[in-house]
């Protein structure tokens, strides 16, 4: 979700999208009402907006570049897709466990599986990030500061 570019023949990345970035921030100027957390529980198949991409984008942005509680080495980023694949293997299995396959059900476990997916993005998200006591819409308003605050 980053801009990469060659450099010199090598892949630099880390750089801002500056598109999204100025979408964002443009966003968040004019108050624009937008939720990051209706973002990170959208449902599979639910549209996105060119806004929602641009606070889709702002968030694994922000994770990416912000360095986990306690002296975590690892990102926010790295941690919530760590705990993210765990989590969601756990919810997979009792799902699959409890879904019957087959016959008129062809999609059932596809059909199933979105809302959880989304649920426990959302879920995973929070232990990861906000764990520390703080709320979500705490951490909205701190990551809107921050996107303000990112220059090209």
């Amino acid at each position: 979700m980053e801009s990469a570019r060659l450099v010199n023949g090598r892949l630099v990345t880390g750089i801002p999208n500056l598109p999204r970035l100025r979408e964002l921030q443009n966003m968040i100027r004019n108050n624009y009402r937008f939720s990051a957390i209706g973002v990170l529980s959208r449902s599979y198949g639910e549209p996105f907006s060119s806004g929602d991409y641009a606070v889709a984008w702002g968030i694994v942005y922000d994770l990416a570049h912000t360095a986990g509680r306690h002296g975590m080495n690892d990102t926010f980023l790295d941690k919530y897709i760590a705990t993210l694949k765990t989590d969601l293997a756990a919810a997979l299995h009792e799902l699959s466990a409890n879904t019957p396959i087959g016959g008129s059900n062809d999609g059932g476990l596809f059909e199933a599986w979105n809302p959880i997916l989304a649920e426990q993005s959302l879920k995973t998200f929070q232990k990861v990030v906000t764990g520390d006591g703080r709320s979500m819409s705490d951490w909205e308003r701190d990551w809107r500061r921050r996107m303000l605050d990112v220059v090209p």
